[in-house]
């Protein structure tokens, strides 16, 4: 998977426009930079902190005018590979039992991270949004992650219990500092080898850390109990591969992902 991938930033199959740290600037992108760089792409195209295709001739020159602090890769149409792992019935039959319920497959993609400037709203701690009630995401780590390359992070129990750190979508360090310790059995920390891979119902207080050095890639997958006809996916899902799925596996992909 992690040749996959790396043939998938080669040949420039990453998500554009991006935002381009390079371009930013601390007093004329103040109010960007204080909101967690927080945006939609349109706004950061309006603000002159995209790149887009015709600005990259390869990956290294990417990385190196634009500092991205991440690219992002949408690997289930591409790699046969990418299908079998998110699709693993072992790991759907998890994810169901958790859930109560066969959920759709939301949203799919790797994200190869780097080190950067400024931190990017995951950087932060924060809850994930995509359903207020029922929400599992997977993570896939396609690297060794340390905490050079940036681990990911989870608050225990937080998924439970929404009476602190609660109400504003990114939190600073010090607010979670002050309830869970650094260091403190609350704070799980995902040093782990490729490979691994995590399930967790990320409307508890995550983040995953910049790395300090080299690069992280770490797959996603979002399931949320999703009806086709209100879907927000952003991956599609080749018919032929999909016709040779099992009756259960289908049962998560969402038809208008199909293609």
């Amino acid at each position: 998977m992690r040749t996959d991938t790396q043939e998938a930033l080669e040949s420039l199959d990453f998500e554009l426009p991006c935002l381009a740290q390079s371009r930013l600037d601390p007093v004329r992108h103040k109010g960007l930079i204080d909101n967690f760089l927080f945006a939609t792409p349109g706004e950061l195209g309006a603000l002159g902190v995209t790149f887009s295709r015709s600005e990259v001739k390869d990956l290294g020159q990417a990385l190196t005018d634009f500092q991205p602090a991440w690219l992002t890769a949408y690997m289930l149409e591409r790699s046969e590979t990418f299908r079998e792992v998110w699709l693993d019935e072992r790991i759907l039959s998890l994810v169901s039992g958790y859930m109560g319920l066969v959920p759709k497959l939301a949203e799919a993609y790797v994200r190869r991270n780097f080190p950067t400037r400024y931190w990017t709203m995951n950087h932060y701690w924060h809850r994930d949004l995509n359903d207020r009630f029922q929400l599992l995401k997977m993570f896939v780590f396609l690297t060794d992650c340390s905490l050079e390359t940036g681990p990911h992070e989870y608050i225990r129990r937080s998924h439970s219990d929404f009476s602190a750190l609660n109400g504003k979508r990114y939190f600073q360090d010090e607010e979670v500092d002050l309830l869970h310790p650094v260091g403190s059995e609350s704070r799980l920390v995902s040093e782990v080898k490729a490979g691994t891979v995590i399930l967790e119902d990320t409307r508890g207080v995550h983040r995953a850390r910049m790395p300090i050095s080299g690069y992280r890639d770490l797959g996603y997958a979002v399931f949320v109990p999703l009806q086709d006809s209100t879907s927000t996916s952003l991956y599609r899902f080749p018919e032929r591969a999909f016709e040779s799925l099992s009756e259960f596996q289908r049962s998560f992909i969402p038809r208008c992902n199909i293609c």
